[in-house]
């Protein structure tokens, strides 16, 4: 499939990182075909094995009511103090790491998303997400974010005043993976749960911008495995192509041009999610002379802007924005 990312982008509306997944999700073929009519031909990109293998464990649906209890002391005490979280989930498009920090106590999180190890199968997409980064902070309200790649020049994007003080809206989505209903502590191992966790957050936790686009009114429950450790969650594990595809059924609608198949084939991965308790973490607004006004874009996301000509930036960010950032670093 040779089509360009940037054509992907302008057709479905979707950001870099969702365009180059429906492309290698295309390529990896339809998820809802047999099994013998979908398995890759040689070079062709494929879900990753351990989709197939990753099962929920066995649940004592008898200890619903104590697991549920527990759990929610444990959410708590994730949220209520300095914590960091990393995290991976291998795809068809590459393996994705997301690594984060959040502060209750002042209301400041940041998060980072990195791309790496594309499948030679899928060269022709390389380019455009090998070591693709995007980072973010939120402090005092206000969210920043930016794409670290040479075209933008390590430039953050101020994304202006998005709530006030006592809001969540701070909180990574890494840490609402954790929130849901428990079912029950597992058969095998008296230090695991499984909870129902909405799709949304599961989806928002690697990629925010197809959470958004795939957005529906109504909680979608996905089975997540939390492991507790010292009254806290330090590990969830769930299937992203699952937290998809129950959207979908829910209601939320595939991209254009894309089918449903194709969304849940790009989107299937097992995600391991890491978290850890931390003193305080050091979370500062970007300088202020390497930002741009955000609001100039009209609520495009900005990793579009990687895609377009210069030109086409120049017309978005006038007076030449990016070149005075560049020039301060």
């Amino acid at each position: 499939m040779r089509a360009s990312v940037a054509g992907v982008i302008r057709g479905r509306g979707a950001s870099i990182l969702l365009a180059v997944s429906l492309m290698a999700g295309a390529c990896g073929g339809d998820a809802d075909r047999s099994d013998r009519d979908r398995s890759p031909s040689a070079g062709e990109p494929s879900v990753p094995p351990e989709v197939a293998a990753w099962t929920i464990p066995d649940v004592d649906g008898s200890t619903k009511q104590d697991a549920d209890a527990l759990h929610t002391k444990a959410l708590t005490a994730l949220i209520s103090s300095p914590v960091t979280y990393q995290g991976r989930v291998r795809m068809v498009m590459g393996t994705v790491s997301i690594s984060g920090a959040g502060d209750p106590e002042v209301e400041r999180s940041r998060t980072a998303t990195e791309i790496n190890d594309v499948p030679e199968a899928l060269a022709h997409l390389s380019e455009a997400v090998e070591g693709f980064q995007t980072r973010t902070r939120y402090i005092a309200g206000r969210s920043y974010g930016q794409v670290a790649v040479p075209e933008l020049k390590g430039c953050w994007f101020d994304f202006g005043q998005m709530a006030g003080p006592g809001d969540i809206g701070w909180y990574p989505p890494a840490l609402l993976v954790a929130d849901g209903y428990a079912r029950g502590f597992t058969r095998e191992d008296p230090d695991v749960i499984v909870i129902d966790a909405d799709a949304v957050n599961l989806v928002a936790a690697i990629w925010p911008k197809t959470a958004r686009l795939l957005y529906v009114e109504k909680d979608v429950p996905v089975p997540v495995v939390i492991t507790l450790r010292d009254g806290r969650p330090v590990k969830a594990e769930y299937e992203l192509g699952a937290a998809i595809d129950a959207l979908v059924e829910a209601g939320a609608r595939v991209p254009a041009g894309a089918s449903r198949g194709e969304l849940k084939t790009a989107m299937s991965g097992v995600v391991t999610i890491e978290y850890g308790a931390s003193d305080p973490v050091e979370i500062e607004a970007p300088p202020a002379s390497r930002l741009i006004d955000a609001t100039a874009l009209g609520g495009m996301d900005i990793t579009a802007l990687t895609q377009m000509d210069p030109s086409e930036r120049e017309a978005l960010l006038p007076d030449g924005d990016v070149e005075l950032c560049a020039a301060a670093e």
